[in-house]
């Protein structure tokens, strides 16, 4: 017996050090089916990856996309919000069934397409976003519309209960989701007319027109408030933008406050990032309107009680910015003049008050957390 106890734990040992070893190594794990919150999905050179905590460059292909025929085919990776699923565009064949929305797991398994979205032949908008609860995708879609004109989508995971939200002839894109599931915002484009966005309201199918002199919105966490850019009464030029709240109730929509602030009033200004998660600050990618061939460029926080805001970075070429899960750092994109990468946007990371930056992954589109 004795004899047994010493060869099971010298046995023991021996596979601990070779776990030790894998590990030190670097040697690849498994496929997992949840990803971890460091873990990032994104599109490079049209196909499907997940980097593998985004200190550590390691990119891990989830599926093999060649068997989308269509260079650059798979777009816009979305995670669902319990980190199991990746929802996607792929476009197969410009001659047999165009575009597709997809589904697969983050481990690469259960690979499904749940909805045609552009017939051969079809342009269409990027934009889909996962429910709250991970069950249903909205999206955008020409399919069926007339005169070029885009619809929204809701549909299942699984591709069951489609449902169409939007019937017009306005081009319809960039859903958003309410953080507590009853709303989807969207962008509206009129034909031959201003851009604006639009709240549909999931409980009464009943839809608002909020604006039609904006181009980016976010949701506040409480799902009580959007923000979004719209040009003021008193423009200082042709693309001067301010940043405004609205409250927006079942059937009610409030007077739009205006956050003014020097540092972005004026400004050719886009949203991108929302809300931190406290909903204390929002964080905004503007680019100054100097008439510049290169243009100054700011990352802000702006306080959205006061309308005070902070810039945190000054860039050259901006892409867009967004927050980490915790709030304690800001992702950010860059264009790379002759960009040899497809892409040409390259990924950075810094703390939350612009210091730290570095470059986390090059020629990449999409990421999503």
């Amino acid at each position: 017996m004795k004899n047994i106890s010493i060869l099971l734990a010298v046995t023991f040992q021996f596979i601990s050090a070779i776990v030790l070893v894998s590990c030190h190594n670097g040697s690849p794990v498994g496929p997992v089916s949840v990803l971890p919150a460091s873990d990032i999905v994104l599109s490079r050179d049209g196909h499907l990856y997940i980097m593998r905590d985004e200190d550590s460059l390691q990119l891990a292909p989830v599926i093999d996309t060649t068997s989308f025929i269509v260079t650059n085919s798979v777009i816009c990776p979305k995670l669902s919000p319990d980190r199991r699923l990746i929802a996607f565009y792929a476009t197969k064949s410009f001659t047999d069934i165009g575009t597709m929305l997809c589904v697969v797991g983050v481990d690469g398994k259960n690979l499904r397409t749940i909805a045609v979205v552009s017939l051969p032949g079809q342009l269409f908008s990027v934009g889909l976003n996962w429910s709250p609860d991970g069950q249903t995708i909205a999206y955008s879609s020409p399919r069926d519309g007339t005169n070029n004109a885009n619809n929204i989508y809701i549909v299942k995971a699984d591709g069951t209960r489609e449902r169409k939200i939007t019937d017009d002839n306005c081009y319809n894109i960039r859903p958003k989701w309410s953080f507590d599931g009853g709303l989807i915002a969207f962008l509206r484009i009129h034909p031959f007319g201003p851009a604006g966005f639009a709240v549909y309201n999931l409980s009464n199918s009943k839809m608002l027109e909020v604006t039609t002199h904006s181009g980016s919105y976010f949701w506040s966490p409480n799902s009580n408030w959007l923000a979004y850019n719209a040009t003021p009464e008193n423009p200082s030029s042709q693309n001067s933008k301010d940043l405004y709240l609205i409250r927006v109730g079942d059937s009610t929509i409030t007077q739009p406050l205006e956050l003014k602030g020097g540092s972005y009033s004026g400004t050719n200004m886009g949203i991108w990032g929302g809300w931190d998660p406290s909903g204390n600050a929002i964080l905004i990618a503007t680019s100054n309107d100097t008439g510049q061939t290169i243009q100054n460029a700011q990352i802000l926080l702006v306080n959205s009680r006061s309308g005070i805001s902070t810039p945190i970075t000054t860039l050259q070429t901006p892409g867009k910015a967004t927050w980490s899960k915790d709030g304690s750092r800001i992702f950010f994109t860059k264009w790379r003049p002759n960009s040899v990468y497809p892409d040409g946007f390259d990924l950075y990371v810094m703390n939350s008050d612009g210091n730290g930056q570095k470059l986390v992954i090059q020629g990449i589109a999409d990421p999503d957390w």
